[in-house]
């Protein structure tokens, strides 16, 4: 018997059990599971790298980081002792990280092994062949939701459009793509089901395009195949693509930059580097103005791209993407401001922060005088308990910026910081716990959301909501399977955001396994989205803020097991 087997399986399974509230329930089910872990233990042949061991570690953090939700720290931690919480944490991460390290190094042993194959189509008539089968495959959806899915988001851009008056609370250079959409037609409805007519087309073409990217890198039909399936049959990706929001947009624009980046990498491009650079400058750009984090999270674009620079002694790609972090600056600043678009509430990037500190007071803890005349400057104490939202940052917002005064919050910015800090010395856990309530959707799946969107809101803009196709219990039917896609094993799981984070982890540290600086510039941009998400989302729970990474898995996926490839030949 393999001593150091038995006992992974053991601290695994009691990691388990903890993790699923089970402990001190262990029954028959546990011994199951111990078997095959030991099993699996015995079996795998763990990869000693040190990028294998940090993805582990990675997970592990994720996993004790999920124990302090509001709706699971009961359950695990709050019945224990402060030296047994530190114990069950301590528990929970080894049990995770070892694992994790064992299922990695046999994925790790499976991608290494992967070999492409030969070309036996042409890439443009596969392009051409998926372009109009995801053209058909979405139809249904901006039949049955005609004009479009219009959420109060879309109606605010919609109503600055006709108004002519413009804020920059959702991205103005995105306000403005939709008022190009919804340029053809007369009536408010037909315009509407022209512009999410136009979007599925631009979007079922983008995917398209990625399809034809995987076959021409892969030779690989069958990969293509699955990357079609996942575009065509995901139901999420049908309904975005007829929802006129900034998130769908922003999907389309990042997987173009991530097939713009893998064209210029391309040796057999050389000929066309320069036309790719332009398109790089331009498709960044867009970048950072489609999606108020996209501006930060391509500052990490900009540190890759540096590393890589180094590496290769090529610094035209990360001059390309200063100069467009600086031209997206000019725009966000001084030409808004010359075209009269007001900038949005400073509350809106507080999202963390806010919820930190109302999380404070909800639970009653001692603050100073000096703290609550400061907190009470910008928003009524009184108020927060009754507002705060474990998972939603909007009723905070709406708080400060309807009946607080958020002006005193932006002239004393540097006095607001120290107070935060000051709080948060004093009451670490509650910071802690309150993070995790606010983001943890990203990187555990403990709870479900596709954010998927339904209909027309009610409105003043004359939108109404005129399904082309007249069976109401067919959409309704229709609907539901949508929306419980996620039921279904195996194929259900994407719609959870945490698993494209998962998968991005794990392709970022097999790209460090293989020193594949490429790979890792074509990652950043999705793992910038995560980090700010980190830092600054406003719902737990909602999937369109990571759609962006969802979109470009195949993209994720493909491109460091080629390069690993080349790299082997």
């Amino acid at each position: 018997m393999n001593r150091i087997a038995i006992l992974k399986s053991l601290i695994c399974t009691v990691a388990f059990s903890l993790l699923t509230g089970a402990v001190p329930y262990v029954g028959i089910y546990s011994l199951f599971i111990a078997i095959l872990l030991y099993w699996l233990f015995d079996s795998v042949k763990t990869d000693s790298s040190l990028s294998a061991r940090l993805c582990s570690a990675v997970f592990g953090v994720f996993s004790f980081l999920h124990v302090f939700q509001v709706n699971v720290y009961e359950d695990v931690l709050a019945k224990y002792p402060a030296f047994g919480k530190a114990f069950v944490l301590v528990v929970i991460f080894a049990g995770v990280y070892l694992f994790a390290k064992t299922v990695l190094s046999y994925a790790y042993a499976l991608m290494d092994k992967w070999t492409p194959g030969k070309r036996k189509l042409s890439p443009n008539i596969l392009f051409v062949i998926f372009f109009e089968l995801l053209i058909l495959l979405y139809l249904p959806a901006w039949m049955m939701e005609f004009p479009g899915i219009v959420p109060p988001d879309t109606l605010d851009q919609i109503g600055q459009i006709t108004s002519n008056v413009y804020i920059n609370h959702h991205p103005f250079a995105h306000t403005m793509w939709l008022k190009l959409l919804l340029s053809f037609g007369t009536k408010m409805n037909v315009r509407v089901g022209i512009a999410g007519l136009l979007q599925l087309i631009i979007n079922a073409l983008v995917f398209a395009l990625v399809i034809k990217t995987v076959y021409k890198k892969t030779g690989s039909l069958t990969a293509s195949i699955v990357v079609f399936l996942f575009y065509g049959l995901m139901s999420f990706h049908a309904f975005y693509n007829v929802t006129l929001i900034k998130d769908t947009t922003h999907a389309a624009l990042t997987c173009s930059l991530l097939m713009l980046l893998i064209g210029y990498f391309d040796e057999r491009t050389a000929k066309r580097k320069n036309i790719y650079t332009a398109l790089i400058l331009l498709f960044s750009v867009l970048f950072c103005l489609f999606r108020t984090n996209g501006y930060y999270a391509f500052v990490v674009l900009i540190l890759v791209s540096f590393v890589y620079a180094i590496k290769t002694r090529d610094f035209k790609l990360s001059a390309v993407m200063l100069i467009a972090i600086v031209l997206a600056t000019i725009i966000k600043g001084p030409v808004y401001t010359s075209l009269g678009v007001s900038k949005a509430s400073y509350a809106e990037a507080l999202s963390v922060p806010a919820q930190q500190i109302a999380y404070v007071i909800k639970n009653g803890r001692y603050l100073t005088d000096e703290e609550i005349e400061m907190v009470g400057a910008i928003i009524e104490i009184g108020d927060i308990p009754q507002y705060y939202d474990y998972f939603l940052s909007d009723p905070i917002k709406h708080l400060m910026n309807n009946r607080g005064n958020i002006s005193y919050l932006e002239s004393h910015k540097l006095q607001y910081l120290l107070l935060w800090v000051k709080i948060g010395i004093r009451y670490p856990l509650d910071y802690l716990r309150a993070w995790v309530n606010q983001c943890s959707g990203f990187f555990t799946p403990h709870y479900y959301s596709t954010s998927i969107f339904w209909g027309v809101w009610n409105n003043e803009l004359g939108i109404t909501s005129a399904p082309l196709i007249g069976n109401e219990a067919l959409i309704e039917t229709l609907q539901d399977l949508a929306a419980q896609q996620h039921e279904i094993p195996l194929f259900g799981v994407l719609h959870y955001p945490a698993v494209s984070v998962w998968i991005t982890v794990i392709m970022i540290c097999y790209a460090l396994r293989n020193r594949d600086e490429k790979s890792l510039v074509i990652i950043a941009p999705l793992f910038g989205i995560f980090l700010t998400l980190l830092l600054s989302c406003p719902y737990n729970l909602s999937f369109r803020y990571s759609y962006a990474i969802t979109a470009c898995l195949p993209l994720l996926i493909m491109y460091p097991l080629v390069k690993r490839r080349k790299k082997v030949a």
